[in-house]
């Protein structure tokens, strides 16, 4: 990848090709993740969402300790935040706080911008819980069959879990990070796009590890690697991305909430 010199010291080109080469980056993770053997009971699917949390949680506390922490208002709007994402994991919890406390701070330093909560709130409410119920009716089609319908607490619970911490650590902070690399503005049409593969498409690629492998055998095909992603990406991810950028943060929570709550009360909890 080209760079530019400035006094003495090397950095990336603020353009297209820095979020090009991050999403290449991602790429070669993904692929050593199914290529290195497992250790322990963890999956390769597991291990990849552990290693890419962790990953962005440290560098969302790298960015908090060069530019300081945002005002007042956002602290604790992230600690609410994070209280739901880590009711069922307390790790999650304080990684969605890192990264939501880093993308606000980013985007004070920026000229584009994503909001918390548009006013009128009723339309991000209705826009969001409009589209979810879609989303999660369409979601149900895709599955398995339906087990029955429990709408239960527990249920509630769990889909707070990926609804807002998947929001935050893999779309919000993917936003904020690329604008904030991009010099705090999105220049061209290109900028744009890779921005919207770095909020889409490493969040979906996070949920198919597992599936490559018939038994313990490593198994590639074109399904599972090209055309189930990229469906995937196309009804999912980027309705809830575009809902984020159009909308606000909370219609693409309700949103990714929704679909997974209609998935557990009617097929079951994952665990």
């Amino acid at each position: 990848m080209p760079v530019t010199k400035k006094l003495g010291a090397y950095i990336l080109p603020k353009d297209h090709r820095t979020l090009r080469g991050i999403f290449l980056l991602f790429v070669a993770l993904y692929f050593a993740n199914l290529c290195v053997p497992l250790i322990g009971a963890i999956s390769h699917t597991e291990r990849m969402w552990l290693s890419s949390s962790v990953m962005i949680g440290l560098l969302s506390l790298v960015i908090l300790i060069k530019t300081g922490i945002p005002e007042r208002s956002k602290l604790f709007i992230g600690l609410f935040l994070a209280l739901l994402a880590g009711l069922t994991q307390a790790w999650t919890g304080i990684i969605t706080f890192l990264a939501f406390l880093a993308s606000m701070r980013m985007m004070e330093t920026t000229e584009e911008k994503l909001v918390v909560l548009r006013l009128p709130a009723t339309k991000s409410f209705v826009l969001g819980v409009g589209i979810g119920v879609v989303l999660g009716v369409v979601n149900l089609f895709l599955s398995e069959a339906p087990k029955g319908f429990a709408p239960t607490v527990d249920a509630l619970v769990l889909s707070l879990n990926p609804g807002v911490s998947e929001e935050i650590i893999f779309r919000l902070f993917m936003f904020a990070f690329s604008v904030y690399l991009l010099g705090g503005k999105i220049k061209s049409r290109r900028e744009s796009l890779w921005i919207y593969v770095l909020m889409i498409v490493p969040h979906v690629l996070l949920h198919f590890p597992d599936q490559y492998f018939v038994g313990d055998v490593l198994t590639l095909d074109l399904g599972v690697v090209i055309i189930s992603p990229l469906v995937a990406s196309l009804l999912f991810g980027l309705p809830m991305t575009l809902a984020m950028v159009k909308r606000d943060l909370t219609a693409a929570m309700l949103i990714h909430t929704i679909v997974d709550y209609l998935r557990f009360i009617f097929i079951g909890l994952p665990f």
